[in-house]
């Protein structure tokens, strides 16, 4: 038998006691929240936006919501404002040009924080649908030591490719953050509390750099002594990107933040990459097959205990991917980190 994969096996093993573990849950309290969202050029999501926030069960008066029109050059400005008139727990403000010292969206976002008077500040962006359990689900998951919690998204009619990377990366959130090693969020779904935001002067030292106002953000709370959480039950609906140059953009941006992670996570992943550089000679070579047939059979059993903990149900191209995904994100990573990526709106850099 090969050792490497018997270990890798048992590795897979303490994952499964992971997502078994139960959560600590805030329980009756409500807070508030600051529902806080840059919209840059959305004119056409923005229907969908304020229909599904029109849709949030959970007391009015516990929360509010700050739109900032990131200076858009469609008819965004004025779909906020005709928002706004028509919610009392609702504002907006417009920034008229780009910023170059706060990057991408931080300055909009920035501008809604400074004005937020909530507990919590909760992130997502103008493409997304929210779902009407929100509030109430991040509610829960925030105990007085949580600085962060994290959330992900799912795009809205997305393939089973889609479907399956959004639900790998968001178990991969989830566990590291469960095990205290917290790494990565989204920044279309995250709830922060407002003053571990302060105590980090919120942008102020990531400012300049084009990404960031989510996995930059996380480690910054991190390292003031804050609990990280993940929110696995309330994933926010995205658009799904047109071209396969913006997808192929996308993926290399998501995975080629590696070099901002921990350098205990960087030393996970980079086990994991040689791992699965290994695997396909163990394979051809005709090493470990009986191995193989424990290594496999625990991979699935982890990724059925994912689906129940979040809820989705199975479907068979996942056996397919579970064997062929880990391939696609050492891809993106590598040509992430080495190759040059751009937002979808390039004219938001």
């Amino acid at each position: 038998m090969d050792p490497i994969l018997i270990y890798f096996s048992l590795f897979f093993i303490i994952l499964w006691i992971i997502l078994l573990a139960k959560e600590k849950k805030q329980g009756e309290i409500h807070l508030t929240f600051s529902i806080l969202i840059a919209c840059r050029n959305e004119q056409d999501n923005l229907p969908d936006l304020f229909h599904s926030l029109n849709r949030i069960d959970y007391p009015s008066d516990k929360y509010e919501i700050i739109l900032v029109n990131d200076a858009s050059s469609d008819d965004t400005q004025r779909l906020l404002e005709n928002y706004c008139t028509h919610k009392n727990n609702c504002t907006c403000y417009h920034l008229m040009r780009k910023s170059r010292e706060y990057l991408g969206k931080k300055a909009a976002l920035k501008l809604a924080a400074d004005h937020a008077q909530m507990e919590i500040l909760l992130f997502t962006d103008g493409d997304c649908i929210v779902p009407i359990n929100w509030l109430s689900d991040y509610n829960n998951f925030f105990t007085p030591e949580t600085g962060l919690c994290a959330g992900y998204h799912l795009e809205k009619g997305n393939n089973s490719l889609g479907r399956f990377a959004s639900i790998l990366n968001a178990a991969i959130a989830f566990i590291t953050a469960k095990s205290t090693f917290p790494f990565t969020a989204s920044g279309g779904n995250m709830a922060v509390r407002k003053t571990a935001f302060d105590q980090v002067n919120g942008y102020e030292k990531i400012k300049n750099t084009l990404a960031g106002d989510d996995k930059l953000l996380l480690n910054l709370i991190r390292k003031a002594g804050w609990k990280i959480s993940f929110n696995h039950l309330s994933p926010v609906l995205t658009k799904p990107l047109s071209g396969r140059e913006i997808r192929s953009s996308q993926l290399r941006r998501r995975y080629g933040k590696f070099r901002s992670s921990p350098v205990y996570i960087k030393i996970v992943s980079l086990i994991i990459f040689l791992f699965y550089l290994y695997l396909p000679f163990a394979l051809i070579f005709g090493k470990g097959l009986i191995s193989l047939l424990i290594f496999y059979p625990a991979c699935l059993i982890f990724w059925l205990l994912v689906l129940k903990k979040f809820k989705k149900k199975f479907i068979v191209t996942d056996l397919i991917y579970l064997i062929f995904y880990p391939y696609l994100m050492i891809y993106y990573s590598l040509t992430g980190m080495f190759l040059k990526w751009q937002w979808q709106d390039q004219n938001s850099i």
